[in-house]
């Protein structure tokens, strides 16, 4: 979102950023917010529970995104984006974990890669947005589109309250018939169906395994253990670095405006085929 609010004309005249240092700190402070959601979510993510990080997290956003549009200056621009990194960081560290946890096994994996994908729409919609705010001659066409990401997070604090708690954190904790509650209405089973039975099968023998293999410390996600953690951490590692490679041509935006002279508006459209071009190469193509 931000990437596309540089160059708008009364965002400079408000924030005067003094240099490319500057609004790299600016920018980066967002990453940075998230790295530390990932950190939190990762010590108090199994004692609250996926619902209530979920809110938490929505929480975080609600405050970081307010603080943003509301900004005057440079250090309360960089706070709210620091606190809603921390948001972004939480969410987009538990949402895939109970998308598997209330999904079947062969649908598991295109559930959590569709995130990558949905974070493409998003990116895209972000840079319409921006795009749709430039015609406006005022200081909300850069505080609107930065306020509307307020609307997503409510939506999904209200979502969430008609969501179930995850089975697996469930049962972890000893409330196995809750659990099996879960799987039941979910899926609309009843309790003796041989995929319910299977499920809560698996989910005590993943969760026996756990406390066999130690996964409750930290130098757990290094293991190179029968369920090759190692592995899928790298994995997913990999994935995300990659998908945060696409900071780097988003600036390329901004440079094209400050360095080959193109128009504002001009540049803000190569912001949308960098996106868009983006979206395209992580679109699902089924066999």
């Amino acid at each position: 979102m931000l990437s596309g609010l540089l160059e708008n004309e009364y965002f400079q005249e408000q924030f005067q950023i003094p240099s490319d240092t500057v609004t790299g700190i600016v920018v980066s402070s967002y990453c940075l917010g998230a790295f530390f959601g990932c950190v939190l979510c990762f010590m108090i993510g199994e004692k609250l529970g996926r619902r209530k990080m979920i809110w938490l997290a929505m929480a975080f956003i609600v405050v970081g995104a307010t603080l943003q549009t509301s900004a005057f200056t440079i250090p309360h621009l960089i706070v709210g984006r620091i606190i809603t990194g921390l948001g972004t960081g939480i969410d987009s560290s538990t949402v895939p974990m109970y998308q598997s946890e209330l999904s079947k096994k062969e649908w598991r994996g295109r559930l959590v890669s569709w995130e990558i994908f949905f974070i493409g729409i998003g990116i895209v919609l972000a840079y319409w947005i921006d795009y749709g705010f430039s015609f406006n001659e005022s200081h909300a066409s850069w505080r609107t589109p930065i306020a509307i990401q307020l609307i997503f997070a409510i939506v999904v604090i209200v979502v969430v309250y008609g969501c179930p708690e995850s089975p697996r954190w469930l049962a972890k904790r000893g409330q196995t018939e809750e659990a099996r509650d879960v799987i039941c209405a979910v899926f609309d089973l009843p309790p003796d169906d041989e995929y319910v039975v299977q499920e809560m099968e698996a989910i005590n023998m993943a969760i026996n395994l756990e406390r066999h293999e130690g996964a409750a410390s930290w130098t757990s996600v290094f293991r190179d253990d029968v369920v090759k953690t190692r592995r899928r951490v790298g994995l997913a590692w990999f994935g995300l670095f990659m998908n945060q490679l696409r900071f780097v041509p988003s600036r390329g935006g901004i440079w094209l405006a400050s360095q080959v002279t193109l128009a504002t508006r001009t540049s803000l459209l190569t912001l949308h085929l960098t996106a868009e071009s983006t979206l395209l190469c992580t679109t699902y193509l089924p066999p």
